[in-house]
């Protein structure tokens, strides 16, 4: 699998459109979260994990089988759709953020970023959840296997069902964006500043040797944003989605303070 935070692995910028979304609404939040962004600048991180409760019954077999009683009779099994139904809030709107390895022009290849960004309207605040692009989930009409191929074999449309069947969601609204998308929403808002450890400035040089970065803030533009946002190999895939969501944060931060005239211009120069 080829990464573009490998220095001889990075190529020429395509020139034209690269967003694409769709339109809708969804009704869900989902089951946790792992950055939030209020109307404070970024700083911090805070994460929730929903819990539920359910009756496990052992059977006369080794295995046992979730059930309910009822007054009516001998109690009955659980569907599936029952012990986990879809969540429903009218005040949080969900859509899923797509990134997807395509360094030429177009959005094939595989969905390498997948963070659902819900919008809590009561609470006021963005939460973010990343889905692992190695997760070993059922895919319909293929074979079990890793999340980031359902978007290869189907699309957006394969990949939301993937996610929606697996993870008990009722995600429909969607934004792709690619390699050269990504770095003009970052420089169209004049960069990002990213923390930095030591392990993370040696990566940055190996990709840009004239570079300037330190241990500490860095003002990162588009082309570095996206090696930052890519790193794996000094840590972690899990550490990886943990900087993917910090570059998000700073740039919803940054895109909070435009003005709607400027947001549209965003949208002309990236779509």
């Amino acid at each position: 699998e080829s990464d573009l935070a490998d220095p001889e692995d990075r190529l020429p910028l395509p020139t034209e459109s690269t967003i694409e979304s769709s339109t809708g609404a969804t009704e869900t939040e989902p089951a946790e979260s792992q950055a939030t962004t209020d109307e404070t600048e970024p700083t911090e991180s805070e994460s929730t994990i929903g819990t539920t409760e359910t009756t496990i019954v052992p059977t006369q077999s080794t295995s046992a089988t979730v059930t309910t009683q009822t007054s009516a009779g001998p109690s009955q099994p659980l569907t599936f759709e029952e012990q986990f139904p879809i969540p429903n809030d009218p005040d949080v709107y969900n859509i899923l953020l797509i990134g997807v390895d395509t360094r030429v022009e177009g959005f094939g290849g595989r969905s390498d970023s997948m963070i659902i960004l819900s919008i809590n309207k009561r609470t006021r605040k963005i939460h973010m959840v990343s889905l692992a692009r190695n997760l070993l989930v059922r895919i319909e009409g293929h074979e079990n296997s890793m999340l980031n191929y359902a978007y290869s074999w189907g699309g957006v449309n394969l990949l939301l069902q993937t996610i929606n069947d697996n993870f008990r969601l009722n995600l429909s609204d969607y934004l792709v964006i690619n390699f050269s998308g990504f770095k003009k929403a970052i420089d169209y808002c004049g960069g990002v500043d990213i923390r930095l450890t030591s392990a993370e400035v040696d990566y940055m040089y190996l990709a840009f040797p004239s570079g300037s970065f330190k241990v500490g803030t860095n003002h990162l533009n588009g082309e570095q944003a996206l090696v930052y946002a890519r790193i794996r190999w000094i840590d972690s895939d899990y550490s990886r989605t943990g900087r993917q969501r910090t570059v998000l944060d700073n740039l919803i931060y940054k895109l909070k303070r435009k003005t709607p005239a400027q947001l549209n211009t965003l949208m002309t120069k990236v779509l």
